[in-house]
């Protein structure tokens, strides 16, 4: 969803009542355990979109996440950038540490995902100001629910609409039939390697038998 929103970029907007428009930006997170393949999932819905769209679309990847090359990605890009983390606690940890630090990172997320113009003065050369309108900017990755729970209680600490901004949810894990793997399982161990050597040699033969075959014709 992240991926496509930014793809959509500010060419659309979302209507949801009469006189109330906005962009079509989105922050996701998607908490799921250990083992859930979240790489594998993360190389589906990003790494290869990224490799087969053209080379233009993969520079929307955000590289520096400092306010300075933020602000470098969105002016080149027409505003469009995506912030993507297998491990969205890295992401989070960061947003902590800066807004520990006052440079009101929690507060500039919720600008972008709101769309507004994005001004400072402190990254153009001599003072300059630097601004960039029509901002589409995605947030999205994986987390595993403990790691997140525990940074839940300082996410939530101020009241400021940043947590409110992530769609969340959680994938849960796909149990399998405990009786077919039981079942499986047993006939693997009933098998010994005297007979999987046995199996292969049967194998083999009828494999130099049809190549031989397939030779005369």
């Amino acid at each position: 969803m992240a991926m496509t929103s930014v793809l959509i970029g500010s060419r659309a907007v979302i209507q949801a009542m009469q006189f109330f428009k906005e962009p079509a930006n989105i922050f996701t997170l998607t908490l799921c355990d250990t083992g859930a393949a979240k790489s594998a999932a993360y190389k589906i819905a990003v790494d290869d979109p990224f490799t087969e769209l053209s080379v233009e679309i993969g520079a929307l990847a955000v590289q520096d996440y400092t306010h300075k090359g933020l602000m470098q990605q969105l002016v080149q890009h027409s505003g469009r950038a995506i912030i993507v983390y297998p491990e969205m606690s890295e992401f989070l940890e960061l947003v902590l540490k800066k807004q520990n630090d006052l440079l009101g990172e929690r507060q500039l997320y919720c600008k972008l995902f709101d769309g507004l113009k994005w001004t400072d003065t402190r990254i153009g050369k001599e003072g300059n100001r630097v601004e960039v309108d029509n901002l589409c900017v995605s947030v999205g990755g994986f987390a595993q629910p403990s790691v997140y729970l525990d940074q839940l209680m300082s996410l939530v600490n101020r009241n400021d609409g940043f947590l409110e901004r992530f769609l969340t949810w959680v994938v849960k894990p796909h149990l399998i039939n405990c009786d077919e793997v039981r079942h499986w399982g047993e006939r693997l161990l009933a098998y010994s390697m005297q007979q999987f050597q046995g199996k292969f040699f049967v194998l083999q033969k009828k494999y130099k038998k049809l190549k031989k075959k397939l030779a005369h014709k």
